[in-house]
């Protein structure tokens, strides 16, 4: 139906039609979260509820990363190579081992449950696996579509992909068709209560 009445169409050119109602108020993130999430997607309209932006900045104020609700982390010093089977789904060890550490540090300091979300399967595959082995029964791990509607205090998004050394193929930003992984990322970002770490090979 919003297909049919162009309404995405219309929105992504900074229209609002009259007949269409922006719910713009929003009670779960932290407001450095939130200020990212509403440029992604809500036309920088996106409001913190009352009492909210207190609440969360002063959670947030807790290590790991004091004072600090969105951080950001390359992995590309330590190697970390994306892999993909032909036809298959990316995976990269070194990101999942040191999303699981990031997981274990905010579990460490009273974050639960702890959420790794990730754009790939077979990714979520094995960080599930990682975090079964190591006994994490307070981390929950998926893909983007599985957390829709999710929330965690903590989240470490897991974007997966590293420069290979010999293929090639085109990072999961710049594969950008009608602003899938745009809103993918949104949906990733906006699960986080208090704080979200974001995990890549920025250089990439």
């Amino acid at each position: 139906g919003f297909d049919m009445w162009d309404i995405p169409q219309t929105v992504r050119k900074g229209i609002i039609p009259p007949y269409l109602k922006m719910l713009d108020i929003q009670y779960r993130m932290n407001p450095d979260i939130r200020e990212k999430v509403s440029r992604f997607a809500y036309l920088g309209k996106l409001k913190d509820a009352p009492g909210l932006a207190v609440q969360r900045r002063e959670e947030a104020a807790r290590p790991p990363f004091p004072e600090q609700a969105l951080v950001r982390l390359n992995t590309s010093p330590y190697g970390a190579e994306g892999c993909r089977p032909e036809g298959g789904s990316r995976w990269n060890i070194v990101s999942a081992a040191l999303a699981v550490g990031l997981a274990q540090e905010a579990l460490s300091q009273s974050f639960s449950p702890v959420a790794i979300i990730t754009p790939y399967r077979e990714q979520a595959r094995l960080l599930h696996r990682l975090i079964r082995d190591l006994g994490l029964r307070e981390v929950l791990c998926g893909t983007v579509h599985r957390f829709q509607g999710g929330e965690a205090p903590y989240v470490v998004v897991d974007l997966v992909e590293g420069k290979r050394r010999r293929h090639k193929w085109t990072p999961f930003f710049a594969d950008d068709r009608e602003e899938t992984a745009s809103r993918l990322f949104t949906v990733a970002l906006s699960r986080a209560q208090v704080k979200v770490a974001i995990l890549g090979d920025w250089p990439l």
